[in-house]
């Protein structure tokens, strides 16, 4: 009887000596694994520091470089600012109307130009030119200096929500110079009041058209663009062709000019 309760005992023994090494290696199996969380949460900590650190140079860099365009565009805005103003205080000293009339068109395309950048580096992004704020801008300065007081030629503008970079803008913006121009100038000789229409509409995500249209007294009947020996016309069609579209016009009431042309930047993006 004593020799099964001395055996009891060791038994009792041995399972408590077997639990405490179990609860030893337990022990010792959570303190390393806490020393290695701890040195894995010191590594994350340190890789942390070093991508928010890398982030922050990032950050200045892109910052350092926005500003940087911002002054690039302020400084081409003002350079053709001052080419401008030289044509201008050249026009003053000119008698013979046709070479005036060159002079202020060459006025007006420098101005278009100067518009686009001016645009840009007070947009918030500046990649990206509104074309219908661009164009009321242009109205206003060819309205200027193309009609007297004596005449109301009302402006509309439909070009709501698109915005084209620089290698579209700046063509698409000298062809919008040259029609509306030509309007001012020759589709309202004989009337005192008159309306031109400037619309862009998108008809895919990468074609455009533009329709710029007066109620003016219209063109010849047997006007051939290709046959004109107008300088406008001519860059009309060749910068048309440079954002891979197409120039039409009828003259069925008044003069409506339609191209039909291409966003370079998203056509590039599909190529």
């Amino acid at each position: 009887m004593a020799k099964k309760e001395t055996d009891k005992q060791r038994n009792i023994k041995y399972v408590v000596m077997i639990v405490l090494f179990c609860v030893a290696l337990l022990t010792i199996g959570i303190f390393f694994n806490l020393k290695k969380n701890q040195k894995q949460k010191g590594i994350i900590a340190e890789q942390k520091k070093t991508v928010e650190k890398q982030n922050g140079v990032i950050q200045q860099s892109l910052t350092e470089k926005e500003t940087l365009l911002r002054e690039i565009h302020h400084r081409v805005k003002n350079n053709l600012q001052i080419i401008s103003s030289l044509l201008n205080i050249q026009s003053q000293h000119i008698v013979d109307e046709n070479v005036l009339s060159s002079i202020q068109e060459g006025q007006s395309r420098v101005q278009a130009m100067s518009l686009i950048h001016q645009n840009l580096y007070q947009s918030e992004h500046l990649s990206n030119v509104d074309i219908e704020n661009y164009l009321r801008e242009l109205v206003v300065y060819l309205s200027e200096m193309f009609v007297g007081d004596d005449k109301a030629i009302q402006v509309e503008v439909e070009a709501s929500q698109i915005q084209f970079d620089i290698d579209t803008a700046i063509p698409l913006g000298l062809i919008v110079n040259e029609l509306v121009s030509n309007a001012y100038k020759y589709a309202f000789q004989k009337r005192n009041s008159g309306r031109i229409k400037i619309k862009i509409k998108a008809l895919s995500d990468v074609e455009y058209e533009l329709d710029v249209n007066d109620d003016g007294t219209g063109l010849p009947a047997d006007f051939d663009p290709k046959k004109s020996k107008s300088l406008g016309l001519k860059l009309v069609s060749i910068l048309s062709r440079q954002l891979r579209g197409t120039m039409s016009f009828n003259s069925d009431s008044g003069t409506s000019f339609v191209v039909k042309f291409k966003d370079v930047k998203a056509l590039q993006s599909f190529v």
